[in-house]
């Protein structure tokens, strides 16, 4: 390289000095005004050439460097033994979707117990969904949309494993993995809009009248609670999911109207948080402060009287708001009136509870520890959720009377079967802490409204019996 360099010096100073000897007599003029220049324009580009050479054989031997330490420490590929497992190709003729799953459509009975839905209803969810799952390749021969979204439907409603599933359908187990994922995010892109939509003032309205005819609550809105979801240990989390139970979680925060449907889920915050601090952050919070949830302003609810504002119904957990009620604490040291407060804000608030005890028993996935990546934990909720609320809406025996808590004759509460279901057994859900906050004035203020009004105006015949 540098002798490549200095010839060219060499023959540029020769081939200028034949050009300009005819111009220049003089050695010392020639000098001066033609070789200085040229010399100094040439070693200056040698100098940048020697430099973008040196620089490249860096970058070079950098990265062929890199190149041999990856395919050294890369682990030897291993040739696969089949192209398509030899069990699995029995999957069209003895595979369960295609042999058993047809019979079960001739007792809907055993097929809802299935899939927790009809067959009819199964239908109607694959024109929903069925253009985001579907696959075609020609490689190999794709697993139609139908039996994905069996596959999925059964792994939420049964919580079996994967591995399980797999051989009982014959598809290899990580395509199992796969499919479900697919099956939840096209769930959730697609029923969302459905069963979650922009509440206005009238259907605040609405579910403030059933609230009122069904708990005896008045302007109340929805219940509000959160739930740890159990899930396994992630891989080099350390203790960003471990809460205050001793298990790894992630949080479920969740509103309900008084027919036992979800109107407002957040979900993915991190176990460890405070539920405080859970329900500050999340995006309900943020709208109920800003005023965007388009709550109807306080109103009348005795003539002559103060106007009360719509509110939503919470337990300890939560923070006492101007739109959130809580019990009053102290359950021993509380007054009569205060008491009688507790019981009839306790009643909404089972509806969440209940809510929670339907999803559970409905999709049982929810009745042990999960295990999946955490990412898709919170798909898969999402996506329960929604065909959870979908199927609310669609189908009303979807909650038998006996399945959730109901009031007897004389105000008593009659536990629901779910509870009796869940009683024994460890499911995903588990309850928030307490938490000690400082309320506003206002919100002080609210609650001693309502405290007043059950006491007095809207006082029932029976709730000192049960106090």
């Amino acid at each position: 390289m540098k002798a490549a360099i200095i010839l060219v010096l060499i023959l540029c100073c020769l081939s200028v000095g034949d050009s300009v000897s005819d111009e220049y007599s003089n050695y010392y003029d020639w000098y001066t005004n033609v070789w200085c220049p040229y010399y100094l324009e040439w070693t200056t580009k040698a100098a940048i050439g020697m430099y973008l050479y040196q620089l490249m054989e860096t970058r070079k031997r950098r990265l062929i460097g890199a190149a041999v330490l990856a395919v050294c420490s890369k682990n030897k590929y291993r040739k696969k033994r089949y192209w398509v497992s030899p069990v699995l190709e029995y999957r069209n003729t003895r595979g369960f979707y295609n042999t058993v799953f047809p019979i079960l459509h001739l007792e809907d009975l055993r097929f809802k117990n299935y899939l927790r839905m009809s067959p009819t209803q199964l239908e109607e969810l694959v024109q929903l969904i069925g253009g985001d799952i579907y696959k075609m390749t020609f490689l190999r021969e794709a697993i139609p949309v139908r039996q994905r979204l069996v596959l999925t439907l059964r792994f939420l409603a049964s919580g079996d494993s994967m591995s399980s599933l797999s051989t009982h359908y014959l598809i290899g187990c990580p395509t199992v993995c796969h499919i479900i994922h697919d099956v939840d995010c096209a769930i959730w892109k697609n029923l969302k809009n459905i069963v979650f939509k922009k509440w206005t003032i009238s259907d605040w309205k609405k579910i403030s009248k059933t609230f009122h005819h069904k708990t005896h609550c008045i302007h109340c809105l929805g219940a509000i609670d959160g739930k740890h979801v159990n899930i396994q240990c992630p891989p080099n989390a350390g203790s960003t999911y471990y809460n205050f139970k001793g298990f790894h979680s992630i949080i479920l925060l969740a509103v309900c109207n008084a027919d036992y449907e979800f109107t407002y889920i957040d979900v993915g915050s991190y176990g460890r948080r405070s539920d405080g601090g859970v329900f500050s952050d999340s995006l309900f919070a943020q709208c109920l402060a800003d005023g965007s949830l388009n709550i109807p302003p306080p109103e009348l609810v005795v003539e002559g009287g103060p106007r009360f504002p719509y509110c939503f119904v919470a337990d300890e957990a939560f923070p006492l708001l101007p739109n959130v009620l809580r019990p009053y604490p102290g359950k021993a040291n509380c007054s009569l009136a205060k008491k009688v407060f507790n019981y009839r804000v306790g009643w909404p608030r089972r509806r969440i509870e209940n809510t929670f005890g339907i999803l559970a028993s409905r999709w049982r996935i929810f009745r042990k520890p999960i295990l999946m990546d955490p990412l898709n934990v919170v798909k898969m909720i999402k996506a329960t959720v929604c065909l959870y609320n979908w199927l609310r809406m669609s189908d009303e025996d979807y909650v038998p009377p006996g399945l959730v808590d109901r009031e007897g004759e004389n105000g008593e509460m009659i536990p629901g079967t779910w509870r009796q279901e869940n009683r024994n057994q460890v499911t995903a859900f588990e309850n928030m802490l307490e938490t000690q906050q400082n309320p506003s004035r206002l919100a002080l203020h609210t609650r001693e409204m309502f405290c007043d009004l059950y006491n007095n105006e809207y006082a029932l015949p029976w709730q000192y019996d049960h106090i």
